[in-house]
């Protein structure tokens, strides 16, 4: 049931589905946005079921969110966690290795690419945050833009691989990003996409907000599901629509760490992250990959 919403609250009228242009969504969360200090939503599209917040982050937003954030050896618990998620795709790249070429769009501080680096590709990276294309560069030696992705400066066909860990929720237009990223694609070639699933999120959120306590001691906040949300149907949906025809849907790796700075190295949190793991993957697996209900999800896309 979709929770009425309050004439104080400013919604962008003119806000339309990216997937499906569709508008007058329903609204399941209303919510106060502690980064920006408004009051929003997380519509749901009527006709497609794609979710998204009202009113969007913008890139300028973002990119000074990411740019509070300090890279140094010391988050070595954060790292590691991270790498466990992509690891297991770094095998699977070879089989499309043609002309050598990736592109890590929304690298970070670019553990992925220096992984990449260290099998002989030939890597590229795009990242928002200066500290983080700083640390690329100075620990890595990788080649990494200070910019958003522009699909103009990019020849058709280029890459074998293009990937975006939990980077597609938080744009302001997934839909035309993608069509851009096709192109750049060599036919063969595969895009990787990472994005928390909104199978998992929103039932989530809707749990612990009607626990009023719970909620207030943790302050609990939807902002994990960015600028959109995709459940698995959705994202492969999505994803079709710009020309991908084989598509993957796995239940991705989960991470414990929830900041730059924490230090659990395990612990309680990294047991119950596998635990998740082991569990949504028995529902995929009884169900025939029909369901996905871990709280990520990854898309493996050839063209």
């Amino acid at each position: 049931m979709s929770k009425s919403i309050s004439t104080d609250i400013r919604l962008d009228p003119q806000a339309l589905c990216d997937l499906c242009g569709a508008g007058d969504p329903s609204y399941p969360i209303i919510y106060k946005d502690q980064y920006r200090n408004i009051t929003g939503g997380i519509a749901r599209c009527s006709r497609c079921g794609l979710m998204y917040r009202n009113p969007a982050s913008r890139t300028a937003h973002l990119a000074d969110l990411y740019n509070a954030q300090q890279y140094d050896e010391s988050a070595c618990a954060w790292i590691s966690a991270r790498k466990r998620v992509f690891d297991r795709y770094l095998d699977e790249m070879e089989q499309w290795r043609k002309n050598n070429q990736v592109l890590d769009v929304g690298c970070g501080p670019g553990f992925f690419l220096d992984a990449c680096k260290s099998r002989g590709w030939q890597c590229s990276g795009l990242e928002l945050s200066a500290s983080a294309v700083r640390y690329a560069r100075d620990k890595f030696g990788l080649i990494i833009e200070n910019e958003a992705f522009n699909g103009r400066k990019y020849n058709d066909n280029s890459f074998d691989v293009v990937t975006l860990w939990n980077v597609l929720d938080h744009l302001e237009h997934p839909r035309s990003t993608l069509i851009d990223i096709y192109r750049i694609i060599r036919p063969g070639g595969c895009l990787i996409v990472r994005v928390p699933n909104a199978s998992f999120h929103l039932p989530a959120y809707i749990f612990f907000r009607n626990l009023y306590f719970i909620m207030r001691q943790n302050k609990i906040n939807p902002a994990q599901m960015g600028n959109f949300s995709f459940t698995a149907g959705v994202l492969s949906r999505l994803i079709k629509t710009v020309g991908f025809n084989d598509i993957r849907i796995d239940n991705s790796r989960l991470v414990w760490t929830r900041t730059l700075n924490d230090e659990d190295t395990g612990g309680l949190r990294m047991l119950f992250a596998r635990l998740v793991e082991s569990i949504s993957n028995g529902i995929t697996m009884v169900t025939l990959g029909q369901y996905h209900v871990s709280p990520s999800i990854t898309a493996v896309c050839l063209k």
